[in-house]
């Protein structure tokens, strides 16, 4: 009986080691899976290097022809009336609820646990983002003169080499992948005369979606031609608030969705240039140099990379005399806890900025997108910082020669300080002549 009963116990013992051995084995596979999950989302496959975006899938292709939203003459009937009727509504903004993942206005941080689980789907978003498709991994440059002049070494993020030549490109096509996982939209609503406009009428045109774009009736003549390359441009009311408006109400009478430029998604589609940063740079940055505009880009960045490279300061950008107390108090209380510093530069600082970063690369940047060179140029100085890695984010190249957005730079003092944004992007003209590049380039500069 004692030499059965030593038997069975080391039967036992031998299934016991044989499952052990298996759920070990079955570990080390999920383990392997784990990693290369997460190598693949860290190590994505690289971006198209094409100038025009990659042909349209099978699924958009077999759709049905495009039916303009604007050219159809009953639709234009039911768009002047929808007119008529907005112009006797007030104009008292209407709040477009936000998901429940975050707060109000986007704001993404870790301070407490409802906010650290927005924070881990913001992480998620930007990691597993599939906007590859059509927008690119931009380049992050040396430039050299630039390095000499201020004793540092200054590298470039170069979003004007994005597809539509602007950062929004990002934001604008996360969120409307996002939005047609489930149901495909009818058509989008957007009210933009700058990038973001321009962004996300690319991004629909490219999955075969309908965009409208409201935009001001004193709109740049120069924006409104290359909105209408990829989306219905509608004109109306004298400001943004009076569009954004008319646009949620066009989208409600017609079923369509309206797009918000302050939608979590968006920001999120933003961060991805916060992962490539970290995947391209072998080193450090001691300085990330961000414009801040509506804030949205600057949240993206501080957001991610301040909890994963805490010590690299994050310096904001703003123009002279904008209001970022508006920006701050308007849904971003958190942008203030992301930066380290903000910078003003002005128009004149703004100028000389395109100017040397064309010596260092050819290329001419918008306004907008050369608000962290002069930054840059100025608070080292300041600040006498010198042998650092520093980063300049150059946002956009959307700029004409012969457009009055050209002139401005010209004739700083008549910049309208209050509309920066628009401005800086040439949104909007003030009935300022035009310039030419031999003027706008001083001519000891045109070799």
């Amino acid at each position: 009986v004692g030499a059965m009963f030593g038997c069975l116990m080391l039967l036992v013992m031998m299934i016991n080691e044989t499952s052990s051995s298996s759920s070990a084995h079955a570990k080390m596979l999920h383990m392997e899976a784990d990693v290369n999950l997460i190598n693949s989302v860290i190590h994505p496959r690289p971006c198209s290097t094409q100038t025009r975006p990659r042909d349209v899938p099978l699924f958009v292709a077999l759709l049905p022809p495009r039916k303009s939203f604007v050219r159809d003459a009953e639709t234009r009937n039911e768009v002047c009336a929808i007119k008529n009727s907005f112009q006797s509504l007030s104009n008292k903004h209407v709040n477009m609820p936000l998901p429940p993942r975050s707060r109000r206005g986007g704001g993404i941080s870790a301070n407490s646990n409802q906010e650290g689980i927005a924070y881990d789907w913001f992480l998620k978003q930007a990691l597993l983002s599939q906007v590859y498709d059509l927008v690119k991994e931009t380049p992050i440059q040396y430039l050299p003169v630039m390095s000499n002049e201020l004793n540092n070494q200054i590298f470039a993020k170069r979003e004007e080499m994005q597809t539509g030549f602007s950062f929004c490109t990002r934001g604008a096509h996360h969120l409307l992948l996002n939005l047609t996982l489930k149901t495909r939209p009818t058509g989008i609503v957007v009210a933009s005369a700058g990038n973001y406009g321009n962004g996300v009428g690319l991004s629909a045109k490219y999955l075969g979606i309908d965009c409208v774009n409201v935009v001001p009736e004193n709109s740049n003549a120069v924006k409104i031609r290359n909105l209408k390359r990829n989306s219905d441009v509608i004109a109306f009311g004298s400001n943004v608030d009076d569009s954004i408006n008319f646009a949620k109400q066009l989208a409600k009478m017609n079923g369509y969705t309206f797009v918000s430029l302050d939608d979590p998604l968006m920001i999120a589609g933003h961060a991805t240039i916060a992962v490539e940063i970290l995947r391209q740079s072998k080193q450090n940055f001691d300085y990330i140099f961000v414009p801040i505009g509506t804030g949205n880009l600057a949240r993206a960045i501080g957001t991610y990379l301040k909890r994963l490279k805490p010590m690299t300061k994050i310096i904001g950008v703003a123009m002279q005399n904008s209001d970022l107390q508006s920006v701050f108090a308007c849904d971003h209380t958190s942008l203030l806890n992301m930066l380290d510093d903000v910078v003003y530069v002005d128009s004149t600082e703004v100028k000389n900025s395109i100017l040397d970063y064309y010596e260092d690369t050819r290329t001419v940047l918008e306004p907008y997108g050369a608000l962290s060179i002069a930054a840059a140029r100025k608070w080292l100085w300041r600040e006498q910082v010198v042998n650092s890695r520093v980063l300049l984010l150059t946002t956009g190249s959307n700029v004409d020669l012969q457009d009055a957005s050209t002139s401005q730079l010209d004739n700083p003092g008549r910049w309208d300080e209050e509309k920066v944004d628009e401005v800086a992007s040439g949104a909007i003209s003030h009935g300022i002549m035009p310039s030419s590049f031999v003027r706008f380039v001083p001519k000891q500069r045109c070799g």
